[in-house]
């Protein structure tokens, strides 16, 4: 109780004094035009967060980001002189990157699958003692994202200029793109892989295994960018390199820790499972998460396409506006992700009325946080769009966007975790179809309706009116989940 007391305390003071004094300082200095001052403002309210509680934590965050800060230093002191000497060089790689990013979409969708519908079933099974099966679960998720993006790799890599021409490559760009792709479907196996460990990870509570694994084989991809591209001169096909070793060590990093026997669940051959209902039920409960990702991407594309029939300016309005929409989501996706192996846990644990009170608990810091971010955006809504653009045009457009969005962003918090409650109690079905909703299935038919009846006050309103039809489809699934856990305990106490 006091662990938990201490940590919602923490909860409250970040939520209710932290961060307004964060926001307001930083964008009040810089309506000041004390650009210089209010970096340093923000540098030092971060040091002190991370100070706070412990100030080995301010050691440790200094180590972590110092590293990688000289070598973005120096990576950008090196693209600028590359920049200077070969202009249109640098313009085509990097759009060989952004052709090969179809490549790297692929290879998350795998990992993405395996690694949630995993995270599910093991989570459920640890709750329910039954190790075997969360062995079996875990071996088996590994294995078959090892193999399907291997199975990708050779599709790629035995008609290279092919494939990377199917994904979009221009003949301009096709040489740099067959270099970036190349060790990018070299390292697929391994990428894939580490997404799945790292989801079994968070899924049994070790949370800081699963960071350490990703987070060092990120820190190790920034240390080693500017090296294979510059200093080695290897240009493009450096960059893939990089990448492609540091997610190698990240598997090394995440697999020790599975054969030194610091996770709960185990690998081992004798597990796999691969012809079997469990498999395809890894599939389908992996799938809501997969499609999320997809639908959301798809989602941007359509919306940029509608965007380009009013002009640039409402292009950049709208990209600038789903970036921070994004960003504001991302930390409800991140706190949902920690309540996905609560909720697992508990319900195989048969302790429904713990599933439903991190449910509830989640959903209420859910709205804490997107009620102070989206007063803070309300408020300095056209700021905030500056710092990207300073257009107006751009500004007029992405400031009443965003003001529309945000003021809709109470629903994001009910939508992701009541989709991810459904994921993990084993509803595939259902949390597949929620999950398809808001960039899908009600988006689409609205953005095609709406900017046809209203113009470009239709393009703007299209997110929030859509936020409000799927948050109404949510509300029946949210009182069915509700009430079936409700019985179940009942049900429990009777016994």
């Amino acid at each position: 109780v006091h662990v938990r007391g201490t940590a919602y305390g923490y909860s409250y003071i970040f939520i209710l004094l932290f961060l307004p004094l964060v926001v307001l300082g930083y964008y009040g200095l810089n309506y000041l035009k004390l650009n210089r001052i209010a970096m340093l403002y923000l540098v030092g309210m971060s040091l002190w967060f991370y100070g706070y509680q412990n100030i080995y934590y301010l050691k440790t965050i200094l180590l972590i980001v110092l590293i990688p800060l000289i070598f973005f230093t120096l990576f950008i002191k090196y693209s600028r002189q590359e920049e200077n000497r070969r202009p249109i060089l640098l313009a085509i790689s990097m759009a060989a990157v952004g052709v090969i990013f179809s490549i790297m979409a692929m290879i998350q969708a795998i990992g993405f699958t395996m690694g949630m519908g995993a995270a599910s079933c093991i989570s459920r099974a640890i709750g329910a003692s039954e190790y075997k099966e969360a062995n079996i679960f875990a071996s088996t998720s590994i294995f078959l994202s090892f193999f399907l993006a291997t199975l990708l790799a050779i599709i790629g890599l035995c008609n290279l200029q092919g494939f990377v021409t199917y994904l979009g490559s221009t003949p301009t760009i096709l040489p740099y793109a067959m270099d970036y792709a190349r060790y990018i479907l070299l390292g697929a196996p391994f990428m894939a892989s580490s997404f799945v460990m790292n989801a079994i990870l968070r899924s049994e509570g070790h949370a800081t295994y699963a960071l350490m694994g990703i987070g060092l084989g990120g820190i190790l991809n920034m240390i080693l960018d500017p090296i294979c591209i510059f200093a080695i001169g290897w240009g493009t096909k450096g960059a893939a390199i990089a990448t492609a070793f540091s997610q190698f060590v990240s598997f090394s990093i995440l697999l020790y820790f599975f054969l030194r026997k610091k996770s709960i669940v185990h690998i081992a051959p004798k597990y796999l499972k691969i012809f079997s209902r469990k498999t395809i039920y890894l599939f389908t409960l992996g799938f809501p998460s997969t499609l999320r990702q997809g639908l959301m991407t798809a989602s941007c594309a359509i919306l940029n396409i509608i965007a380009a029939t009013y002009g640039d300016a409402t292009i950049a309005a709208m990209s600038i506006v789903t970036r921070i929409v994004m960003f504001l989501g991302s930390a409800i996706i991140g706190l949902g992700q920690g309540m996905c192996p609560v909720i697992g846990f508990n319900y195989g644990l048969k302790k429904y009325r713990r599933v439903l009170d991190a449910y509830f608990t989640t959903m209420k810091f859910g709205f804490y946080m997107t009620i102070v971010s989206s007063c803070l955006v309300l408020a300095f809504a056209p700021e905030i769009i500056s710092i990207f653009r300073s257009d107006p045009d751009v500004v007029n457009v992405g400031a009443f966007t965003l003001r529309c969005q945000v003021v809709f962003i109470l629903c994001f918090p009910i939508m992701v975790f009541t989709n991810m409650l459904a994921q993990f109690l084993g509803y595939a079905t259902s949390a597949s179809f929620l999950a398809s909703l808001n960039h899908g299935l009600i988006f689409v038919p609205v953005i095609l309706i709406l900017p046809k009846c209203f113009g470009l006050l239709g393009l703007e309103i299209t997110q929030a009116i859509t936020d409000t039809i799927t948050l109404l489809i949510y509300i029946p699934f949210i009182i069915y989940y509700v009430k079936y856990l409700q019985s179940l305990e009942k049900g429990i106490n009777k016994i």
